[in-house]
């Protein structure tokens, strides 16, 4: 099927998604969506084990389709558009696999949003970083206003909320909203790098290691962890364990299978 947004491959274990309208700097719209939702079934049906999401041009994504936006005239249209945006979202932070945003460029509104429901994020040096919903008379409305309070506190978060201003990838490694800045030469390297990294561990593990942040996180601490221990109990008699606890008392890397 032909795609005007994103275009999509799958390597070994590993698939990439990248946005392909560099023209419009990535934007979101209602094709936008449809098209990753397309892709996001595809990939769920293969053994992918690490995603990638990238973008060509300046921008990773510049947000939501103005010009979209402002053809929306009810309430009933914002809502339904805001709910197609958040259960993609949703459903990315929650795909049992890592998932890295290799930000190439400029990532603000919804592009942030989008870049914030992943694992990882990595960033070329230059790039702008923010919300600036609020300069629009609006607020953001995909996650914004709680996954960076969740991602970076509440006082840093509320000072790019309120004021709207973009900041630079340097800074955003800083308060932790990036893992890492890399030369744009280097973006490509250094995502194959943490991607190495990943498919070396232990799948299932990871999956259910994510599992316990994400949902545990959304619990008071001691019911956190409690659920992180029956994640840890239902690990016990996996082939992983199995292979990590014998690779280490034969002084040996583990291969997980």
């Amino acid at each position: 099927m032909q795609m005007k947004t994103i275009k999509w491959e799958i390597t070994e274990e590993t698939a990439r998604i990248t946005f392909t309208r560099p023209e419009k700097m990535n934007v979101i719209n209602t094709e936008f969506l449809e098209e990753l939702g397309q892709v996001l079934d595809k990939i769920a049906k293969k053994e992918v084990r690490v995603l990638v999401l990238t973008g060509e041009g300046k921008a990773f994504c510049a947000g939501a389709d103005i010009i979209e936006m402002t053809s929306r005239e009810t309430v009933r249209q914002v809502l339904y558009f805001n709910h197609m945006v958040n259960t993609l979202l949703n459903r990315i932070e929650d795909l049992p696999i890592p998932i890295i945003a290799a930000i190439n460029g400029h990532t603000l509104g919804g592009g942030l949003e989008l870049a914030l429901a992943c694992d990882f994020r990595i960033a070329v040096r230059g790039a702008k970083i923010g919300l600036p919903e609020i300069n629009l008379g609006v607020i953001p409305a995909a996650g914004g206003t709680q996954r960076l309070p969740r991602t970076i506190g509440i006082t840093k978060a509320k000072e790019m909320l309120y004021m709207g201003e973009p900041i630079s990838a340097d800074e955003a490694e800083k308060i932790g909203l990036l893992n890492k800045t890399v030369l744009p030469s280097s973006l490509e390297a250094e995502t194959e790098k943490l991607v190495e990294s990943l498919l070396k561990k232990p799948a299932l593990a990871l999956s259910m290691l994510k599992e316990a942040v994400n949902q545990g996180t959304q619990l008071d601490l001691r019911r956190g962890i409690r659920y992180e221990g029956k994640v840890f109990a239902l690990l016990n008699d996996s082939k992983e364990k199995e292979e990590g606890i014998r690779a280490f008392l034969e002084k040996r890397e583990p291969v997980f299978k």
